[in-house]
């Protein structure tokens, strides 16, 4: 940074910045106070755009306030100064918001943040940004330590100095009654909302009342009705005024928009929160840290209260007001999805059965309303959610399992089959063997559904198989039944795919396609593998459209529409639906276009003459003089996507 006058660029400073975090934690406190040291440099260096680069580690420089020795608690102070000079306090709210309610910080060092705080929250660009630290600050007042209570006064009343008695009693309003007459006696507050005075009002009168209540009981006797004249308005008054409180205040919380967008980075989010693809893992405790600054960021305050609180009761209120505004809000939670997606893994890691059947009620209604607007998963989206939902797809619950069973069919709407795979195929290495039997469970429905040659199905039947030399009778007829599934549209073709397999493995197969195959005799399904080759030479001959007209192609529609929906989301130039053509079999496709139309069908004998097509096209575009280029460019999404069902 010397050599570089102090003045560096943001390019290639992400694992710089994760590196520095791990240091904050060394048990070396030298060590510790070098790097704050160093973070602070950064940030004067950097400039605005440490805040977007440095991955969140200002919740671990935070933290660092939580040491009992005032040398380490002096150093993160200063580092907060240098942070504050390139970022502005504005973008360090949602931390210490997490930072004042954690536990671990501690008495000296809340007391220090306060008044840090003090001395810059009046050369803020806008002083509303402050507002949403007045609640942790008016809990403040309530602390056993009376360095934390002077403190937190003193930048309270420095807030109300600066936004004034009208706008901190609005913000203030909502908070439980006895800590709002306290608040209003310490900050003297006097022209502040009707509601407000009101609720002080009653709390000083409860306070008052049953001491007069208990001294009249005494002295009548048990038979006396007086004795309870004044009792029962004293405790009862409380509770209606209090209801009546929390009723103004949510009409009012809920006049405001549930989600904030405003300076949301989805992809820097998404960069920042890193998870290990396909295979679930807990999620660790600086990821739980900087999902509740993301929640607190970007959620109405109320709805992220009751979403972060330990009562389920409260979570389960929380998700009803989520269920209310998807459908007025869906670009909004389409924004927020990572968000959202990482609190539901919390609630899938937890043991509270009625949350979680509420969450999985959520869940269907959000992926209708991705579906509705043509969104699809992100790759950073998928590995946050799909590694948990597969995990936990094998819940001892029955309802639970059969919820989870569904979502991940229902998944293939917004998320392509072959992406989506490898997470199931993942799930058949889970050391639970109700997630394993799911996973196998969910293939065979796949197959059935999808056909085999799509997703490439048919080059995974290898796992499957492998699954019918297991010691657990339960995996090993889920095994058997899918394998039973891909045999009646594959025939005896399946015996290519399986892989290499024991004699008892093959004898228990021939056996299941035997039990098969006379099952479809009874039901006049036709006999194994028919319905595919009908196909095939339906398309070879007439092409898909009228191979489509009579029936023959089995679930298609339904595919050709979950690869045409891989291309985006929202952008109003892209074609979102694949248009019917004409396919001429016998001469080959005519163009480029109706060649992709051959390739996104998954039929291996047709999409190479697809193919060659389309290599003809790309040698022709490949001409300088050639006028071709522009219109490939054009489908140069949807050639990608057909590529990767291929894959």
């Amino acid at each position: 940074m010397e050599e570089a006058n102090k003045r560096i660029q943001p390019t290639g400073t992400a694992e710089l910045f994760s590196a520095l975090r791990g240091r904050l934690y060394d048990s070396n406190k030298n060590l510790v106070m070098a790097t704050l040291s160093t973070i602070g440099g950064l940030a004067s260096a950097m400039g605005p755009s440490v805040e977007k680069s440095s991955k969140g580690i200002l919740a671990d420089v935070l933290k660092c306030l939580g040491d009992n020795k005032k040398h380490m608690r002096e150093c993160t102070l200063t580092a907060l100064d240098s942070w504050v000079a390139a970022a502005q306090l504005e973008k360090m709210v949602p931390y210490i918001i997490v930072s004042l309610g954690d536990q671990k910080t501690g008495s000296e060092g809340r007391k220090d943040l306060f008044d840090w705080l003090s001395k810059h929250v009046s050369k803020m660009g806008d002083s509303s940004e402050a507002l949403p630290l007045l609640k942790p600050s008016a809990s403040s007042l309530m602390d056993k330590s009376s360095e934390v209570r002077k403190a937190a006064e003193s930048f309270m009343n420095e807030i109300l100095r600066i936004c004034g008695q009208e706008v901190v009693g609005r913000n203030l309003k909502d908070l439980p009654s006895p800590t709002l007459a306290i608040v209003s006696e310490r900050l003297k507050l006097s022209t502040v909302h009707e509601g407000f005075s009101e609720s002080v009002k009653v709390v000083s009168t409860s306070m008052s009342l049953p001491s007069k209540a208990g001294l009249k009981n005494n002295k009548h006797g048990p038979n006396d009705r007086g004795s309870n004249v004044g009792k029962p308005v004293s405790q009862r008054g409380l509770p209606q005024r209090a209801s009546v409180t929390m009723v103004s205040t949510q009409d009012s919380s809920q006049s405001q928009a549930l989600f904030n967008i405003k300076d949301s980075n989805k992809e820097e989010r998404e960069r920042r929160v890193l998870v290990r693809k396909f295979k679930f893992e807990e999620p660790r405790r600086e990821q739980i840290d900087e999902l509740k600054i993301d929640l607190f960021k970007h959620f109405r305050e109320d709805v992220s209260l009751r979403l972060w609180n330990s009562d389920f009761k409260r979570q389960i209120d929380g998700i009803e007001l989520l269920q209310k505004a998807l459908l007025s809000s869906g670009k909004e939670a389409i924004e927020l999805l990572d968000i959202l997606l990482r609190w539901i893994v919390l609630r899938f890691c937890e043991s509270n059965t009625t949350c979680l059947l509420k969450v999985l009620d959520f869940l269907p209604e959000l992926f209708d309303i991705l579906k509705d607007q043509s969104y699809m998963l992100t790759e950073a989206e998928a590995a946050i959610f799909l590694p948990c939902l597969i995990e936990k797809s094998g819940h001892n619950i029955e309802k639970v399992r059969e919820k989870m069973g569904d979502l991940i069919k229902q998944m293939v709407n917004i998320y392509s089959l072959p992406k989506l795979l490898p997470y199931i195929l993942e799930g058949l290495r889970s050391k639970n063997n109700r997630t394993r039997i799911e996973c196998v469970d969910i293939i065979g429905y796949f197959i059935d559904h999808h056909g085999t040659e799509v997703g490439g199905l048919m080059k995974n039947l290898p796992f499957v198989a492998a699954l019918t030399a297991e010691r657990d009778g339960e995996i090993r007829k889920a095994a058997l039944n899918t394998l039973a599934t891909a045999y009646k549209s594959l025939g005896d073709d399946v015996w290519r795919y399986v892989g290499k397999l024991s004699d008892a493995q093959r004898s228990m197969l021939d056996d299941r396609f035997k039990w098969k195959a006379r099952e479809m005799d009874k039901r006049r399904e036709g006999r194994p593998g028919d319905a595919r080759a009908a196909l095939r030479r339906s398309v070879r001959e007439n092409g898909s459209d009228i191979a489509e007209q009579s029936g023959e192609v089995v679930s298609r529609s339904v595919t050709g529409s979950m690869i045409s929906r891989d291309l985006g989301y929202a952008d109003a130039h892209m074609d979102r639906h694949m248009v019917p053509r004409q396919i001429p079999a016998a001469t080959g496709p005519a163009d480029w276009h109706e060649a992709l139309d051959i390739v996104a069908l998954g039929l291996p004998e047709q999409s190479v003459e697809g193919m060659k097509v389309i290599c003809h096209e790309l040698t022709q575009a490949a001409d300088p003089e050639s006028t071709v280029l522009e219109d490939l460019i054009k489908e140069a999404d949807r050639l990608v996507s057909c590529l990767a069902v291929m894959f």
